[in-house]
């Protein structure tokens, strides 16, 4: 995945949307970009909420079971467990790839220095 790839992704997402581009390459370049296998689990329900993970490319679904049906569906541009990071909480639910996945990992610190800046 290019940094431009990264940054079209960011542009996507409404919560990078008012950001120049500038910032956005820092955003992904302070990112970490991760691949997972279709049926992988990214997250647990229980997990420790340390990161945000924004869709790059293929889709993941949200369960509260992992056997049991979706309940979202998470596609390129789409920002997820900010929450449980920003909050300190732990997980709600599973997040398991749903396609050949690439996200781009926000650790908790990288979102609340976001956060005060804008």
């Amino acid at each position: 995945m290019s940094l431009d790839d990264a940054v079209g992704a960011l542009r996507a997402c409404t919560v990078f949307r008012r950001i120049d581009d500038g910032r956005l390459k820092l955003i992904a370049l302070t990112g970490e970009t991760l691949s997972y296998r279709e049926g992988e689990t990214l997250f647990a329900r229980g997990d420790a909420g340390d990161a945000a993970y924004l869709v790059l490319s293929g889709a993941a679904e949200v369960r509260m079971d992992p056997a049991a049906a979706p309940v979202a569906r998470l596609e390129r541009g789409e920002l997820f467990g900010e929450i449980a990071a920003l909050c300190d909480r732990p997980r709600i639910a599973f997040v398991i790839a749903a396609a050949p996945l690439v996200v781009l990992r926000l650790d908790r610190g990288v979102l609340r220095r976001l956060l005060a800046e804008f």
